[in-house]
């Protein structure tokens, strides 16, 4: 990769910010529908929620009932929160992607030839290293 990118950084740019932009466009999509779906939810909940208390005001249902269903609701709610929460942060790391590609740059440009592998060399092209 670093010999690729050395004899011609435009084209390896290229090749990085087009893999790059297909990646975060389909998981971007696929982010904000599921974060409006969660919104929609988390809406109707609050209608149901408001027509229990009403129900409740006008004696239409007992309180055995309403506070099993307004727990219930409540615990949906607060999962869907969790939910948005999670996928938000999912949306800002494939943000962080683009930055991670900047640092490439950066150590791409820094070294005119590599021949040897140091601990220097290593902390600036790899981030982290995953054991599974």
């Amino acid at each position: 990769m670093w010999y690729e990118a050395k004899s011609d950084i435009r084209s390896f740019k290229a090749k990085v910010r087009k893999r790059l932009n297909a990646d975060e466009t389909a998981s971007r999509s696929k982010i904000q529908s599921e974060i409006d779906a969660a919104q929609t939810r988390i809406a109707e909940i609050d209608k149901y929620v408001q027509g229990l208390f009403e129900a409740k005001v006008r004696n239409e249902i007992d309180s055995d009932i309403f506070g099993s269903l307004s727990k219930t609701y409540t615990e949906e709610k607060a999962e869907l929160n969790a939910k948005i929460a999670d996928l938000i942060l999912q949306e800002n790391s494939a943000k962080d992607a683009y930055q991670k590609i900047n640092r490439l740059y950066e150590a791409i440009e820094k070294y005119d030839s590599i021949t040897e592998l140091t601990s220097e060399v290593l902390s600036d092209f790899v981030d982290r290293i995953e054991v599974g």
